[in-house]
């Protein structure tokens, strides 16, 4: 819904700073998993991206897990359907992998937050995600998965 120029789907867009802006920082793919991870500004194409480039690599069915460490969060721009999309997408794509452990980190309220309300729009799914406030929680966490 759209009112003086303002959409009402928007979900987040928040400025906690002037810093420049960073996205994603690096991401790497192990012969077990796809670590990545995200700072400054943060927008719903670069999730897709990131998603899009798991998903293609050639790994992704046997990949026993991801990581995603969400550090320094200045903006998060994505609304609700673009949220619902993604999770729609990683439902779709467990259809070729079924195990793989999904793990959040991330020291951001508003990111724990959205990471949460992705969960609940994947749903039942094969995929076991779950979201952390500590880094190092979540790798043990998401190696564990990796392990016979």
């Amino acid at each position: 819904m759209v009112q003086n120029g303002v959409s009402h789907n928007l979900l987040v867009y928040l400025q906690f700073s002037t810093k420049e802006l960073f996205m994603i920082n690096s991401k790497k793919a192990t012969e077990d998993g796809y670590e990545v991870v995200f700072s400054g500004t943060v927008t719903s194409q670069e999730m897709f991206e990131i998603g899009e480039d798991f998903k293609h690599h050639p790994n992704f069915p046997t990949f026993k897990y991801i990581l995603m460490w969400f550090s320094d969060i200045d903006n998060m721009l994505i609304d609700v359907n673009e949220l619902r999309q993604l999770a729609r997408l990683d439902r779709d794509a467990s259809k070729r992998n079924k195990h793989l452990h999904f793990a959040v980190a991330t020291d951001s309220p508003l990111v724990f937050g959205l990471a949460r309300m992705w969960e609940t729009f994947y749903g039942d799914g094969p995929w076991k995600p779950k979201v952390f406030k500590e880094l190092e929680e979540a790798r043990k966490w998401a190696h564990a998965s990796s392990e016979p």
